[in-house]
């Protein structure tokens, strides 16, 4: 294995993301290869260039994961010039971030101020994360019935949808100058067919408070409601594997909290929402990222195989015969699907979804005409 942030120059070890993991995971526990890994860290960046050192900031951006690794060299690292050097990159990325963190923080308190006034059941979800990541908008479930009476609500506070009303499952809105978007979900579907339960969802949360500026301590907050962490992981598993077809550092971390937090509730979750495959290709790959982490291995070496699973689990080894190279990983669609189709089975919803998802696909051309007589509606 050559790693892939080392110019081709560390033969048998996996990528810097992966050892960052690796020791953020490990490293209060009591495995005594941890201190080995942060050794292998050390030299690794202590031997790279400019160009690779700017290479491993970006992909802990893309892996939702910055503030793990500003953390581990400030608390663990000697003050080496690429350190310094790692150190004030990571300071202008987070620089970077502060205005998307404002801006993100700004449309959060107005959705709970408009959807607490109209007593709208909600919560974020993919959206606040504790490893320094954000993405480019806010992910807000309310219940379907809900759904007409938020999008008033919401338009008349000055939100104004980009796609078309017709799409309820998932519908982006934006406010004035802020670059943030807003996907409002009623499911949480692919092609109109649902992958997770959001009733399940929206019964399984918890309430946390939220600074209006994440920089300054002594700044206001504003309460929240977030998944829980085992319903968190339930969704890093479903919407890695299903939705998105990639798996970050960030999703692996998310399913390591809800593991250790409470093993066999979150294997009676993975079962009560049917995703015993997805668990198995996301878990095969993770077991072989981080092998040592013990709370996977008792997860996922145990868990339930079916015909789709055991077909699910060979294709992965088969396809990373050798470890990924980098994170995120790229899931196949041959390794999606199967997971996907085998929910559905069990759910006895394959026959039913076949049509959904291709008039999803059909009559996609009809969703802007359908979509404006819902707004002329909503307006009215």
């Amino acid at each position: 294995m050559v790693s892939s942030l080392g110019g081709g120059r560390f033969q048998d070890r996996p990528s810097l993301i992966v050892q960052l993991l690796d020791y953020a995971i490990l490293r209060n526990g009591k495995d005594y290869r941890t201190q080995e890994t942060l050794a292998n860290l050390i030299v690794e960046i202590d031997s790279m260039n400019k160009q690779e050192l700017d290479i491993l900031v970006d992909a802990t951006f893309a892996n939702r994961i910055p503030l793990i690794l500003a953390n581990i060299i400030r608390e663990s690292f000697p003050k080496t010039r690429n350190v310094a050097y790692l150190q004030s990159s990571l300071s202008n990325l987070f620089r970077k971030l502060q205005s998307l963190q404002s801006n993100r923080n700004e449309i959060a308190k107005m959705i709970v101020n408009v959807l607490t006034s109209h007593s709208i059941d909600f919560l974020f979800f993919k959206t606040f994360n504790e490893y320094g990541g954000i993405g480019v908008d806010v992910d807000l479930l309310i219940p379907r019935t809900k759904y007409p009476e938020c999008v008033s609500a919401l338009m008349k506070s000055g939100f104004y949808p980009i796609d078309s009303l017709s799409k309820t499952y998932a519908t982006g809105f934006r406010t004035g100058n802020n670059p943030i978007i807003v996907d409002l979900h009623t499911d949480l579907a692919v092609l109109g067919v649902q992958y997770l339960s959001p009733e399940r969802l929206l019964s399984h949360s918890d309430t946390v408070n939220i600074r209006e500026d994440d920089q300054n301590e002594s700044s206001s907050t504003f309460p929240i409601r977030v998944l829980e962490p085992k319903m968190s992981g339930i969704v890093s598993i479903a919407h890695s594997i299903i939705k998105e077809n990639s798996i970050r550092a960030s999703d692996i971390l998310e399913v390591h909290k809800a593991i250790k937090l409470d093993k066999e509730s979150f294997r009676s979750s993975i079962e009560s929402e049917d995703l015993q495959s997805s668990s198995n290709v996301f878990g095969s790959i993770a077991l072989m990222l981080l092998p040592r982490v013990s709370e996977f291995r008792e997860m996922f070496l145990s868990n339930e195989h079916t015909v789709v699973s055991y077909f699910c689990t060979s294709q992965v080894r088969r396809k990373f015969q050798a470890l990924p190279e980098n994170l995120p990983v790229a899931i196949s669609p041959v390794l999606s699907l199967p997971a996907f189709l085998d929910r559905l089975l069990r759910r006895e919803q394959f026959t039913k979804s076949i049509p959904i998802a291709l008039g999803s696909l059909k009559f996609r051309r009809n969703l802007v005409i359908a979509g404006q007589k819902i707004f002329k509606k909503v307006l009215s």
